[in-house]
């Protein structure tokens, strides 16, 4: 940033290093022990995924959920997740792309933060010590070391920069941080926008006149921001009422985490379900800050802005106690933050604006004791982000996502299933476990054919006797569209008790297709972010055409990196179109490579369409053999989607979409293999014959098997 330009050289060494050193936890190989953080890295990870689909914002990961589908990224802010996928694009594994993301919003929210001190006082020191400060208080280290909170942790970035942004009247960063923040963190735009009011406000009384030319300038900036983000927020907003996110608001009592006063201070940075938590070290730093501001309040510089900041602080602290509890109760915004202890956030931030406040004083004795207190709150900081971690197996995504949702009772990589449809009526924990007794029934299809399928996209050619109930195995959501012979919208609805997105076709001959789609809250969104975008960038371009170009350059590069990437790793759905008599069709196959490396888990996903409902659950068979050989040198048997969808949940007329995972032994030769699979009942081996072939036996194509 260009105040470094200003700053003594050393100085700047000194602070890279002790915020690095901040980081020291994240070197250590493997993914840490936290409240959220292997749901991050999934969804980095079903980022991912999308990307090598061809899929740029993936609003729906359709693997999650046990591969009914989520609608993760339309309800949960994506900009640290984009940061997080950078390294799977090169190649690294999803626990370095989540410490990454971590990473660079620590080393941000540092220089952040000294650079809002700097602009306020022009003062090296205190911009230094603010910045640690920043870094080293234990709720930031918390964020990342306990709770694993990555986009918690990013909005640290923003919110110096946006206090700023209004002192200096910077528009452009002002819109950029707001855009910034909304795509980031949507409860940590809650917290900040009193605390811009108050900031506001105090500068106007400083300037001893509003300034209506100003503000409405100001305003204008922060709506441009929000037009830039336009594209998630307004259909997260306007269309939670899908999702039981938007119908749970009572289901946390922020209450039951008010912390009683005889835990104000704990030894350890640890969150307490019923308190907050203060280090001892913070504790003396914090009343040590006041007390210099009470000694030396006559030789402070924007006493207001102090005075504001110190209020501010007060009040996130008194937020956190019992004599909290009726607004807590009665205050509809502060019940949508869930946990008191969100407001230690703001008071990190005020913490390390006091501190750089107070070290703007010209005294050596007051440099001497807040240089001590920050390296003795850096000292005692350090040793706890030394956490257990543990190894993330990337290759066997997303069977192991779902084997953690299993261990949790969770769903779609999220705690309180809060992206789950409304549509749903079966319990989380019963999405994966064989469906109840019902009466038998079969769909008039007589023909089903395989065109093509993608990300979230599948085209058949079908012929049915009658009307025809057709479903894919995925959740409804509003979103899904459907197509007769490629120009007739057909109705799409949720079916049965699992709602999955259903159409109905009528007799004939005809292709379908369903897709997801956009709403018309999606479509003006969407709108509203280009048109402010490209006019935003137009403007800028006759202010600051260097800035735009980098800014050109620099989106370029990632989509030159996004392309490559799926260039490389993108495997077309290949038609199998076999018919099993009387009882469906295996409709085709992708394999996740065509080449495999011997010891790796080879990933495959079959496209079945399913004639009837199954009084009882089949297993079925993957079989890699050898050319010209029958005997299979590796193979899975069991439930289709690796256990988690038995064939007791199938509906007649369901595209099924099952993701399996073969374990390939380290011993295996070099070479060209081939790839068969079939269904069989596990109780007499009995395998579903097969028209065409009389072994039950489907061939699917063949893999490379390299050391």
């Amino acid at each position: 940033m260009r105040y470094m330009r200003r700053i003594n050289q050393t100085w700047v060494s000194w602070v890279s290093v002790l915020v690095l050193l901040a980081l020291l936890g994240l070197a250590v190989p493997g993914i840490g022990y936290t409240h959220d953080g292997y749901f991050h890295a999934y969804r980095i990870l079903g980022l991912r995924e999308a990307l090598t689909q061809g899929v740029w914002y993936p609003r729906f990961f359709p693997e999650f959920s046990f591969g009914y589908g989520f609608p993760v990224l339309h309800y949960y802010a994506p900009l640290a997740y984009y940061v997080g996928v950078l390294p799977l694009l090169v190649g690294r594994g999803a626990a370095l792309a989540l410490d990454f993301s971590f990473a660079v919003a620590v080393v941000l929210a540092a220089w952040s933060m000294g650079w809002l001190v700097w602009r306020l006082w022009r003062h090296q020191t205190a911009a230094l010590l603010a910045a640690l400060t920043y870094t080293y208080l234990p709720y930031h280290l918390a964020d990342i070391y306990q709770r694993g909170a990555l986009a918690e942790t990013w909005a640290f970035v923003w919110w110096p920069l946006l206090l700023g942004a209004v002192w200096e009247h910077r528009l452009v960063l002002l819109a950029i941080s707001t855009a910034g923040l909304l795509l980031t963190h949507n409860l940590s735009v809650l917290l900040i926008l009193p605390v811009i009011g108050l900031w506001m406000l105090a500068l106007a009384i400083q300037e001893r006149k509003v300034v209506w030319r100003r503000w409405a300038q100001l305003i204008g900036a922060a709506l441009v921001g929000s037009g830039v983000a336009a594209f998630y927020w307004m259909p997260a907003l306007l269309e939670m009422k899908w999702v039981r996110v938007g119908h749970e608001r009572g289901s946390i009592d922020p209450t039951e985490f008010l912390a009683p006063l005889h835990q104000l201070s704990q030894l350890e940075p640890k969150i307490f379900l019923k308190g907050i938590f203060f280090h001892p070290v913070q504790m003396l730093l914090l009343g040590s800050v006041l007390v210099l501001l009470v000694l030396f309040w006559a030789h402070l510089r924007h006493r207001l802005l102090v005075g504001v900041m110190a209020g501010v602080l007060l009040i996130t602290y008194v937020l956190q106690t019992p004599w909290a509890a009726p607004l807590w109760r009665m205050v509809a915004p502060l019940q949508w933050l869930q946990f008191p202890w969100r407001w230690m956030g703001i008071a990190v931030l005020c913490i390390a604006f006091l501190v750089g406040a107070v070290s703007t004083i010209n005294r050596r004795m007051v440099h001497v004791v807040m240089s001590g207190l920050v390296g003795l709150l850096i000292a005692t900081m350090l040793p706890t982000t030394l956490i257990e971690r543990t190894a993330l197996d990337t290759y066997r995504y997303p069977q192991e996502m779902w084997r953690i949702d299993q261990v949790f009772h969770s769903v779609g990589a999220t705690w309180k299933q809060e992206f789950l449809p409304l549509w749903v009526r079966v319990p989380p924990d019963e999405l994966y476990q064989s469906g109840p007794a019902r009466p038998q029934t079969e769909s008039p299809i007589r023909t089903a054919r395989l065109l093509s399928a993608a990300s979230n996209t599948i085209r058949l050619a079908v012929e049915t006797g009658g009307e025809a109930t057709l479903s894919l195995h995925q959740f409804y959501m509003p979103h899904w569209r459907a197509l007769r012979n490629e120009t007739e919208p057909l109705e799409t609805f949720p079916l049965g008790d699992l709602g999955l997105v259903a159409t109905r076709l009528p007799a004939g001959t005809q292709t379908l297709t369903l897709a997801w789609g956009a709403t018309s809250t999606v479509r003006l969104a969407t709108w509203v972010s280009l048109v402010t975008t490209l006019g935003g960038l137009l403007w800028l371009w006759r202010k600051q055409r260097r800035s735009v170009l980098v800014t050109l350059v620099a989106g370029g590069l990632f989509a030159a990196s996004v392309w490559g990437y799926h260039a490389s790793h993108h495997v077309e759905v290949i038609p199998i179109n076999a018919t099993f008599a009387e009882r469906g069709w295996l409709l085709g196959w992708q394999p996740q490579s065509q080449s495999v490396e011997a010891g790796r888990p080879f990933h495959l996903t079959l496209f079945w369409l399913n004639r009837r409902t199954m009084p009882t659950d089949y297993n079925i068979f993957i079989h890699i053999t050898r050319p010209g050989e029958g005997v299979p040198v590796a193979q899975y048997d069991g439930y289709p989607n690796s256990g988690l969808t038995p064939t007791t949940r199938w509906e007649a007329g369901e595209i099924v979409i099952s993701r399996e995972v073969v374990d390939l032994p380290e011993t295996l030769s070099p070479g060209i293999y081939d790839v068969w699979a079939g269904m069989y009942d596990w109780r007499t081996l009995e395998r579903w014959p097969v028209v065409g072939r009389e072994d039950g036996r489907i061939y699917l194509g063949t893999i490379e098997i390299r050391k």
